[in-house]
């Protein structure tokens, strides 16, 4: 199972490892400008850099969103609530883009077990395997494209136990893949594959909210998510904040504000 072009990754004995140059074919360029925006109980904000210019793909002019839905509740959710004022603001922004939507929960996501850590292993290695790996391996290549595929991304995200739905790690730990999304340079640590992309994020949590005592929550939602999407590198990631969602009384009122964060965000991606 020989390792395609943009897989090549070297793993050298007492876990040294080596990554071979940049895949033309991943790189964007861009330039950086910061913008902020603030509001009470949600904010919007840039992480990090702004405005991206980028080279599509090969052949390829049309702008692609994919919006990873990571609630299973359906028209219920407030994060797809949100998310989807986003998504109206952009395509009016880009009447050409095209939108691909990735619910979570409708998905049948390849397990992550003894089965795909082998494949993943003969991948690194240039060995070959079992059908089952190679047709595990295939699946976890297949995910990947689609995600890789898109130019921006769009995730709407709900507080489940201070971190996130176990779907989206799930989603994670197929799509993060050494010479796929990320290499490891020995001097420099991790480096991301996915560089001139952006992504807006919609948080929502129950009872949580910035600043309250952490006998009421902790956010191991952001903070992960965030560094996860800088690490493989998109950049910036904007969040837009729907918080506390539960024994609040102006929940109406703050729902509206934060759709209209979401198109505002629209306008920056």
């Amino acid at each position: 199972m020989a390792l395609s072009a943009a897989e090549k990754w070297l793993w050298l004995p007492r876990n040294r490892w080596v990554s071979l140059p940049d895949v033309p074919s991943l790189r964007r360029h861009r330039e950086c400008k910061h913008d902020t925006f603030v509001s009470p109980r949600r904010s919007l904000r840039s992480v990090r850099g702004g405005p991206v210019r980028y080279a599509a793909g090969a052949g390829r002019e049309v702008t692609r969103l994919l919006h990873v839905k990571a609630t299973p509740t359906g028209p219920r959710s407030r994060s797809a609530a949100v998310a989807e004022a986003f998504v109206d603001a952009f395509l009016e922004c880009h009447p050409q883009a095209t939108l691909d939507v990735l619910d979570l929960s409708a998905t049948t996501l390849p397990p992550v077990g003894a089965v795909a850590v082998a494949a993943k292993k003969n991948a690194i290695s240039g060995t070959t395997g079992s059908a089952d790996e190679a047709m595990s391996w295939q699946q976890t290549r297949d995910l990947v494209r689609r995600f890789t595929d898109a130019d921006h991304y769009l995730f709407s995200v709900p507080m489940w136990n201070f971190g996130i739905p176990y779907l989206l790690k799930h989603f994670i730990d197929i799509v993060t893949q050494p010479g796929l999304t990320f290499r490891l340079d020995p001097r420099h640590g991790y480096q991301g594959l996915l560089t001139g992309r952006r992504a807006c994020v919609v948080y929502t949590s129950g009872v949580y909210t910035p600043g309250c005592p952490p006998e009421f929550g902790v956010d191991f939602q952001s903070a992960y998510l965030n560094y996860w999407l800088r690490t493989i590198g998109v950049d910036p990631v904007i969040e837009v904040a729907l918080r506390p969602t539960d024994f609040t009384g102006s929940l109406a009122a703050d729902l509206d504000r934060a759709r209209e964060d979401a198109r505002k965000a629209a306008h920056t991606i």
